[in-house]
């Protein structure tokens, strides 16, 4: 685990997490603050709570931020941060297994999709084994145990998903149409993407064929119609920070 690398998803541009009073005044949905931490910290954390210590972010919006961000970032979870601009120093230093963390940042394009900027970082440091994440999430996953499941498995590349809250009430009625009870949000029955990837060296050329289709709907689609997807179900805490919404209830829920 602790030369393995994280490539966390921080390139779009956030636009459903503007309040009206932000319009010339945008932040990053992963620098904005979720318990006095940036969400993008929590991310990492949780990461290297299990000895991951290695971060590549490809970025495309907020560059600027990120690269401020990080340069005025001098520890993370108790351990040093090296901030690195060129792949050679990076990988010079993952290769030194120090107990930094390392954290790379590299520009990616602007409009360049999930999948696309993914395989730009593994075709420059030729990763053959690498995990990837969102930037807008927040969970407690035991992620050593989500990687020896990973490790042990056939599949060449495992996700994990969880059954959310829903977002509304649900009516439960009869054959009439006649209303009987009223549930207010309750746990959905479907899985859903949570955004924590583990890839073998067989998946990258499915990078390479696909990476214009996104990474859902083009790599893991296709992976999955290979039947080489395994699925971990986290049960615990998570919630993705999609709206000004999400922010404030997950501020909520983590006070609590």
């Amino acid at each position: 685990m602790k030369d393995l690398s994280v490539i966390l998803l921080v390139g779009g541009k956030g636009t459903r997490l503007v309040s009206l009073k932000e319009k010339n005044k945008k932040i990053p949905k992963a620098l904005r603050k979720v318990k006095s931490k940036e969400i993008i910290s929590h991310i990492m954390m949780n990461y290297i709570k299990y000895d991951f210590k290695n971060f590549i972010l490809p970025l495309g919006y907020f560059k600027d931020y990120f690269i401020k961000y990080f340069n005025n970032k001098k520890v993370i979870s108790g351990k040093k941060c090296k901030i690195f601009f060129t792949y050679k120093n990076y990988l010079d230093s993952v290769k030194k297994n120090n107990n930094f963390i390392n954290i790379l940042l590299v520009f990616t394009g602007l409009n360049t999709n999930k999948g696309n900027r993914i395989l730009k970082i593994i075709k420059k440091l030729n990763l053959q084994e690498f995990s990837i994440t969102y930037g807008d999430c927040i969970g407690n996953l035991n992620l050593k145990q989500l990687f020896n499941i990973h490790k042990k498995s056939k599949s060449i590349m495992t996700v994990a998903g969880t059954n959310p809250d829903s977002q509304y009430g649900h009516f439960v009625f009869d054959q009439n149409k006649k209303i009987i009870d009223f549930i207010q949000k309750p746990k959905l029955n479907n899985i859903v993407n949570i955004g924590y990837f583990f890839c073998k060296r067989e998946t990258v050329k499915y990078f390479e064929k696909y990476a214009d289709l996104d990474l859902e709907m083009g790599i893991m689609k296709k992976i999955a119609k290979n039947k080489k997807l395994s699925l971990y179900i986290h049960n615990g805490f998570w919630k993705s920070v999609d709206t000004l919404k999400d922010l404030k209830e997950i501020n909520k829920l983590l006070l609590k």
